[in-house]
């Protein structure tokens, strides 16, 4: 789909419905992609709040790091020796995947949704992304409102 005018956000549309089939299909690793996908769009919204590659780069990390834990602690179980290291990189996964990467989305869903709404004030448009929408659907709620965010700056962009 067409971006709207250079001087209107550089984001674009997509479809709610391909981004929860890239979740399911992901298993639930689609906000990584989402936002790396994302972040020069949201950073040239000449907003205060920008969206680091390094934060990025962080969660990438957590999420791999977690999810080699995981499995690779299930091979060590199921091949029947090393039970404690078996054990501690299941603590591993645990903790990086039930709760640092639950709490590190938050983070950055919340990052974007500031910077959204810091462009929404600066270019005086009346648009609000919810905190609560962000905690429960995270980057789906976020596209939902990136959606109506071009949809409302396209209808203002003026006649040619």
């Amino acid at each position: 789909m067409a971006s709207i005018a250079p001087e209107y956000p550089p984001l674009k549309k997509h479809s709610l419905l391909v981004a929860l089939l890239f979740m399911i299909l992901t298993l639930g690793n689609y906000p990584l992609f989402w936002f790396f996908r994302r972040r020069n769009a949201l950073n040239l919204l000449g907003t205060k709040d920008k969206l680091g590659l390094v934060s990025l780069v962080v969660f990438a990390s957590i999420t791999v790091l977690s999810m080699v834990a995981g499995m690779y602690s299930d091979y060590l179980s199921q091949a029947g020796g090393a039970y404690r290291q078996a054990q501690e990189l299941k603590a591993i996964w645990l903790i990086g995947g039930l709760v640092v990467y639950p709490v590190y989305l938050f983070v950055l869903s919340n990052l974007v949704r500031h910077i959204l709404n810091q462009y929404a004030e600066r270019m005086s448009i009346n648009f609000r992304v919810s905190i609560l929408g962000i905690f429960l659907f995270n980057v789906l709620y976020l596209q939902y409102k990136i959606n109506r965010l071009v949809g409302l700056s396209a209808a203002e962009q003026p006649a040619i």
